[in-house]
């Protein structure tokens, strides 16, 4: 069972976090693998994104259909 708008494969998404201690913000590109009915992120160790979401327990994958507008968001 799928969750309707990610596709079977690897969905590429712009990923944002928040540094819970300070509040700075962060974007970044991630993929979230969808198969065989399992949906995961896999984090980069060392990287801010993964200590927003290993010190908050939060992230926010955006998501679009529009090319144009994924690639203007970048």
């Amino acid at each position: 069972m799928g969750l309707g708008i990610l596709q079977d494969g690897i969905n590429e998404v712009i990923a944002t976090t928040v540094n819970p201690e300070t509040g700075a913000p962060n974007a970044a590109p991630m993929g979230i693998i969808h198969r065989n009915g399992r949906t995961m992120m896999r984090l980069f160790h060392g990287t801010q994104t993964e200590a927003n979401i290993r010190a908050s327990g939060w992230v926010v994958a955006n998501l679009t259909y529009h090319p144009m507008v994924y690639v203007q968001s970048s």
